[in-house]
């Protein structure tokens, strides 16, 4: 049998995951065999807490189809199928069943973990119990609560709201198309349990799996382009009559600063008010190099960002090229 070292980062393990380590290696040689894809003798057993009604087909390597009626967790007694119910057909498909040891160092029999489990009736170096990957097929099941889901505004699945459902659930998940992926919702008028499909069933994006975070709808691009766009020419026409404004009051202030008055000697113009003359001097220079000077500066502004943000080969297009939504 070929053999080959682990490749295991010692340098940055805890010493409790270097516990862990040592130990898988002397029960279970996991490390140490099985190179090239060849015959692993020593690979961990797990023995499967099987129903009378489940058929399964699995391979010495921790791999299992499990044909049978819904039964979301270890106990006989979950799920529809332990219900009682008919029409709950399920295939559930995973790789990874947790080696589970007593604290007596008898084996454990597991059932199906939709959802991790702590156990201190198991040997303390492995308390945390998990299935490796998972795709569960039911034809009936409460899909929220058997993977531990947060409630979205989609209708939750319950034992009063009959419901198909698959389930996928790994590590990593990563769905691929060669030529694109498409996810679309109410392909048909009826559901598979012959209820009449009313609205159209929404698609919710939930990351972290968090209770108390709300969702929120998502943004379309082309109406969020075309209301910014109006914005835009909004900001645009303001600059515009601003600039009016301003160079009406440059003509008032000047108008003010020069003002004279005919005086009662011989009706003799009256000079300038000094006053009035150096704030309205200062008026004008303030409104000619600053404010005149500042809306042509926003003006051009207004127009970089328009063609920055909302125009096609902008280099900031808010737009994705390649994500489209309803």
């Amino acid at each position: 049998m070929s053999s080959k070292k682990s490749m295991v980062d010692k340098a940055n393990s805890t010493q409790k995951q270097l516990r862990i380590i040592s130990k898988i290696k002397k029960t279970s040689g996991v490390f140490t065999s099985g190179v090239n894809c060849s015959h692993m003798p020593e690979h961990p057993k797990t023995t499967f807490y099987k129903a009378p009604c489940e058929t399964v087909y699995k391979n010495e390597y921790g791999a299992s189809i499990v044909l049978g009626r819904d039964r979301p967790k270890p106990g006989k007694s979950s799920g529809f199928g332990g219900s009682g119910h008919t029409h709950c057909a399920s295939v559930d498909i995973v790789v990874g069943r947790p080696r589970v040891q007593k604290k007596n160092d008898r084996p454990a029999k597991v059932g199906p973990l939709f959802i991790p489990q702590v156990d201190k009736a198991v040997d303390a170096e492995f308390p945390f119990l998990s299935d490796g990957a998972r795709i569960y097929l039911s034809e009936k099941t409460t899909l929220e609560d058997n993977f531990g889901l947060v409630s979205g505004q989609i209708p939750r699945t319950t034992k009063g709201m009959l419901r198909s459902a698959i389930g996928i659930k790994a590590d990593l998940v990563a769905l691929m198309g060669q030529e694109g992926i498409k996810l679309v919702t109410k392909p048909d008028t009826h559901n598979s349990w012959g209820a009449e499909i009313n609205t159209i069933p929404p698609i919710e994006f939930i990351a972290g799996n968090e209770k108390n975070e709300g969702l929120e709808p998502l943004v379309k691009g082309d109406r969020l382009v075309e209301c910014l766009g109006k914005i835009f020419e909004h900001l645009e026409t303001l600059e515009g009559d601003l600039a009016g404004v301003i160079v009406s009051q440059i003509k008032m202030n000047a108008a003010l600063s020069s003002h004279v008055h005919h005086s009662p000697f011989f009706g003799m113009l009256t000079s300038p008010s000094p006053s009035v003359l150096e704030a309205g001097l200062s008026s004008i220079c303030r409104l000619g190099n600053v404010s005149l000077k500042s809306r042509l500066s926003q003006t051009a502004n207004i127009a970089g960002n328009k063609m920055l943000y909302t125009h096609p080969n902008g280099q900031r297009y808010i737009n994705s090229r390649h994500v489209h939504t309803t």
